[in-house]
């Protein structure tokens, strides 16, 4: 059996909805090929966090990221996506 490929998910808090209903649909799903690394910020930011982080991108296959009001924001300011 093939090891599943790991995700990455990066989020906003207020995007946290969208992630948990991805989440739970890939957890419904027996066979998904693929598992969720979570870094969610739960607590006051700490700076270890970001090094914490980059140690758990090195270790995926491929990074889902949730942007919704920056996507406004960057194309009002002519920002490139």
């Amino acid at each position: 059996m093939a090891k599943n490929k790991r995700i990455f998910i990066a989020f906003e808090i207020e995007d946290k909805f969208a992630r948990d209903n991805l989440v739970y649909q890939a957890n419904r799903q027996h066979s998904a090929p693929f598992d969720f690394t979570d870094m969610s910020v739960k607590q006051t930011w700490d700076p270890k966090w970001k090094t914490n982080c980059r140690s758990h991108l090195q270790g995926c296959d491929g990074v889902i990221v949730f942007i919704s009001r920056e996507i406004r924001c960057a194309k009002e300011e002519g920002i490139p996506i």
